[in-house]
């Protein structure tokens, strides 16, 4: 398992957790139509930067779940997937 970050037309963060780079743009474009009810015009993928106040510790807790999805942190409670 993997971490991707997406950057949105309105510079929003995305964090994908995958199992490859493909099924991340599957998984970030599959969002991007159910909220936006269209397939994104374009996909930014960029480097991978933690969020605020990031535990290295809730990371490895994530990946090692092997869940796939859209990732959202929390400081105190960590990953929700």
């Amino acid at each position: 398992m993997q971490t991707f970050t997406f950057i949105t037309a309105d510079q929003h963060r995305v964090v994908v957790f995958a199992i490859s780079y493909a099924h991340a743009v599957g998984v970030y474009a599959l969002r991007h139509e159910t909220i936006h009810g269209q397939f994104p015009k374009t996909l930014c993928s960029d480097v991978w930067r933690a969020p605020e106040a990031h535990s290295q510790r809730h990371l490895d807790a994530a990946l090692a779940s092997q869940m796939t999805g859209v990732g959202h942190y929390d400081p105190q409670s960590g990953w929700t997937i």
